[in-house]
């Protein structure tokens, strides 16, 4: 029997994984379009997990013990938070508000944190620390994010349009979703063996297979964009979300969500190297930020017994 500890370590290397996904999925969509990249994305993950079922009998086993509510819920909003996504980013109209539509999505381990305590009755011991925890977590993704975008503030105003608020409502949309999973992921499979996941990223990729006919841009093959491909579908997606759930469900609840803090800071260093882009003051101060708003929020919860609904 696996330790609650090994669950939650894997949450460690689900961020990771994730915080490669914008460098990389940003360069293959300026090959084969913002449409085209998800389906081959997904169609990869939803290729590596029929594979999984297929070679796995133990893996097909353990889906039975998943109740249809998990199933039915976890893999809707599985699916919303995926087509939420790539639609705002599909609708937005200026490529440097990209990074307005990360910032929304970001918010996904706040809204985590404060469903839980409606979903899950988890409880606070210090919604002081829990506020400013979470209202330094906003202030550093904005830093962060706008300090890599390299835009003022007044440009940013006169950029957006109607089209590009609607991407931000989409982005919220996606954020509320994975926040929605994550509850009740724990609430409905907590401390259930196996992965569902696999199943829900075929349903990912063939659902989200209408967007090529939204795609205009022509293709440019090369032999690193198939690599980049395959490694978009293998890491940040297929193992990723497989380790994500599973340290969701099974390991420390609330480490797991502190730790989830530092996705976007992860993504921040990835997009600096990859990029080179210069670690300036703006940079660092959006990284301290998360890291005293993840403290902070570790602090203001208390560790209860969950309670796993029938």
């Amino acid at each position: 029997m696996k330790s609650t500890t090994h669950y939650t370590f894997l949450s460690v290397l689900a961020v990771l994984f994730w915080g490669s996904v914008i460098a990389v999925s940003r360069d293959i969509t300026e090959q084969i379009g913002i449409f085209r990249s998800p389906c081959y994305i997904y169609w990869t993950a939803g290729l590596l997990s029929a594979c999984y079922f297929a070679l796995s009998p133990r893996a097909r086993q353990e889906l039975t013990h998943f109740s249809s509510r998990y199933l039915l819920a976890c893999g809707a909003c599985f699916v919303a938070y995926t087509l939420f996504l790539y639609l705002a980013l599909g609708w937005i109209r200026h490529r440097e508000l990209t990074f307005v539509i990360s910032i929304c999505n970001y918010l996904w381990p706040v809204l985590t944190v404060v469903l839980s305590f409606v979903i899950l009755r988890h409880r606070c011991t210090s919604w002081l620390f829990l506020s400013l925890g979470m209202i330094g977590y906003c202030v550093g993704v904005v830093t962060v994010m706008v300090t890599l975008a390299d835009v003022s503030p007044a440009g940013l105003a006169t950029s957006f349009s109607w089209m590009d608020i609607l991407a931000c409502l989409a982005a919220l949309a996606a954020a509320v979703c994975w926040a929605l999973y994550n509850n009740f992921a724990r609430l409905w499979a907590g401390n259930t063996p196996g992965s569902a996941v696999p199943l829900f990223l075929i349903a990912t990729g063939l659902l989200l297979s209408p967007l090529l006919l939204l795609e205009s841009k022509e293709a440019v093959w090369t032999g690193r964009l198939v690599m980049e491909i395959i490694f978009a579908g293998m890491c940040p997606t297929f193992l990723a979300y497989i380790f994500w759930d599973a340290a969701m469900r099974n390991g420390n609840y609330f480490t797991v969500a502190t730790l989830s803090y530092f996705t976007p800071m992860v993504s921040g260093i990835a997009i600096g190297i990859l990029c080179r882009i210069y670690w300036d003051i703006g940079l660092l101060t959006g990284f301290a930020f998360v890291v005293v708003a993840a403290v902070l929020c570790r602090k203001a919860v208390r560790e209860t017994p969950d309670k796993v609904a029938p």
